[in-house]
């Protein structure tokens, strides 16, 4: 049995097209040849619907449920009844579904856990990763009002989180995310000013110092998407992109995805500040050189950055402190990028007002410290 797991197990950590059909072929094999299969290697076979590309994935995940169910109320002994593990992954499940009314049979999920828990079986109690797949279904989906009822979601756990201090049931950053992606794309041009509205109040309660889930890159990136298709092209939209853009400077949360997303969001914005850091490498070739500190605190970033409507590629180099960009705000006053532009047009003038005084004599050279000087200076 535990080498028939092990297998199981194998296939679905292979992610490989096949994975599913085979997971399910040796578990079939287990049921027939008498090996009892447990609840975990039936929760395994449970995680490869979810990670996997069937278009009924879900459908699949709740019927491998119901017989795990069948079999346990037909022979008490075995040990196959479906877990807490076992709705997780059928929540999750529901919430890469791409068919009508995900959200709903995700919440229905829910539903049951929360009444078998106050039954008395705490073990069946959801926890944040049960909540958070419902919010993703929503957020997923062509419903209407998915920026609601993702919200919602999120202040149900938020209230248990209170209530019971379980670090079980705290909101964590993707949970936040998932609701702010919901309020991108709404079905409805009606629903358009409470989606941004709702995204607003999110990034609001994470900027609270009593909420340990804090913006990541990909929360200031569906922020910058929320943006772009809610609001019409102008200033208000093209104000709170920069803004959104410069909160994830000064956070260290500036990725590749979120440079695309406000070259979505706000062209003009973008346009404005790559002109800003456009250089010239040795070959030639225009680069972007974004300071490194602004995506000091990106982790897990695949490089998206060739979707990005370009005719130059983009790097971080460690050339920029934001300690240093705060010097300049300072100096300056305003925001950061504007700041940093008014910083690069002072030192080009000096370096041609530098040059011109080279061309007279009018300068000698230290070359210990590698600085030119002048009495004048």
């Amino acid at each position: 049995v535990i080498s028939l797991s092990s297998l199981v197990l194998a296939w679905v950590n292979s992610r490989a097209s096949n994975a599913v059909e085979k997971a399910i072929a040796i578990l079939d094999y287990m049921e027939r040849e008498g090996f009892n299969p447990t609840t975990i290697t039936y929760n395994k076979v449970l995680l490869s619907f979810v990670h996997s590309k069937l278009p009924d994935k879900a459908i699949k995940a709740e019927a491998m449920i119901q017989q795990m169910d069948s079999i346990h109320q037909k022979d008490p002994t075995r040990n196959c009844a479906p877990d807490l593990y076992s709705y997780q992954s059928l929540i999750a499940a529901w919430s890469r579904t791409k068919i009508p009314g995900t959200p709903q049979k995700a919440e229905e999920v829910l539903l049951f856990l929360d009444t078998e828990s106050k039954r008395g079986r705490s073990e069946m109690s959801p926890n944040c990763y049960c909540y958070t797949a419902a919010i993703h279904a929503w957020s997923n989906s062509n419903e209407p009002q998915k920026a609601r009822k993702a919200y919602d979601v999120l202040k149900t756990m938020g209230k248990l989180y209170k209530s019971t201090q379980s670090q079980d049931l705290m909101p964590t950053v993707v949970a936040y995310t998932a609701v702010i992606n919901a309020c991108a794309l709404p079905v409805e041009r009606t629903e358009y000013p409470e989606a941004l509205e709702i995204a607003q109040i999110v990034m609001e309660e994470m900027r609270d110092p009593q909420c340990t889930a804090k913006p990541n890159f990909l929360t200031y990136s569906a922020m910058l998407h929320v943006i772009a298709t809610t609001l019409a092209k102008g200033q208000e939209r093209n104000d709170l992109a920069y803004a959104c853009f410069e909160e994830a400077i000064k956070h260290g949360h500036v990725g590749y995805l979120v440079i695309e997303k406000l070259q979505i969001a706000a062209p003009n914005v973008y346009n404005s500040i790559i002109e800003d850091l456009i250089t010239t490498d040795e070959d030639g070739n225009r680069v972007v050189e974004i300071p490194a500190e602004w995506g000091i605190n990106v982790r897990g970033e695949r490089d998206p950055s060739s979707r990005l409507q370009k005719d130059f590629s983009i790097r971080f180099v460690n050339q920029v402190s934001y300690r240093l960009l705060k010097e300049v705000k300072h100096k300056y006053g305003g925001h950061v990028v504007a700041c940093l532009k008014r910083q690069q047009e002072e030192k080009k003038a000096k370096r041609k007002g530098l040059g011109e005084r080279l061309a007279q004599g009018d300068v000698e050279l230290n070359w210990v410290n590698e600085q030119p000087f002048s009495s004048n200076d």
